[in-house]
C-alpha cells in the first residue's frame, strides 16, 4: 500500500509539473505574438502598459480556478480508479463514489463562485467606468 502512495503522489506532482510547462509555453508563444504585433504597427511600444487593479485580480482569480480544476481532474481521476481496482469491494466502490460526487460538486461550486464573480465585476465596470 505504501508503494501505490507514492506513485499516486508522483503522478500528480506530475500532473503539476506538466500544467507548469504548458502555462510557459503558452506565455513564450504570447510573447512572440506581441513582437510580432509591435513590429506590424498594431501595438504601441511607447504606451505604459501598466494593468488595473480589474486584470490583476481577473488573472490572479484565473491562477486559482486553473489550480482548482487541476485538483478536480486528479480527484475524479482517482476517484475513477479506486472504483475500477474495487474487484466487488462495496466498500471501495462506495468511498470512489463519494469522491468522485464530493468532486462534482466542488466543480459545481467552482464554477458557479466564477460566474458571479465575473457577472459583478463587469457590471462593476459598467457603473464605475462610463
Amino acid at each position: 500500500m505504501f508503494c501505490f502512495k507514492k506513485k499516486s503522489l508522483l503522478i500528480i506532482l506530475s500532473i503539476l509539473l506538466l500544467a507548469n510547462f504548458v502555462m510557459v509555453g503558452a506565455n513564450a508563444f504570447n510573447s512572440g505574438l506581441n513582437k510580432t504585433a509591435e513590429t506590424a504597427g498594431l501595438i504601441n511600444k511607447d504606451a505604459t502598459n501598466i494593468p488595473n487593479i480589474q486584470e490583476t485580480i481577473g488573472q490572479i482569480i484565473g491562477i486559482i480556478l486553473s489550480f482548482l480544476g487541476i485538483i478536480f481532474f486528479v480527484l475524479v481521476i482517482y476517484g475513477g480508479f479506486l472504483w475500477m481496482t474495487a474487484a466487488g469491494s462495496e466498500e471501495q466502490v462506495g468511498k470512489a463514489k463519494k469522491i468522485i460526487t464530493y468532486a462534482a460538486i466542488g466543480i459545481i461550486i467552482i464554477l458557479s463562485a466564477y460566474v458571479i464573480t465575473n457577472f459583478i465585476t463587469t457590471e462593476f465596470t459598467k457603473i464605475v467606468v462610463p
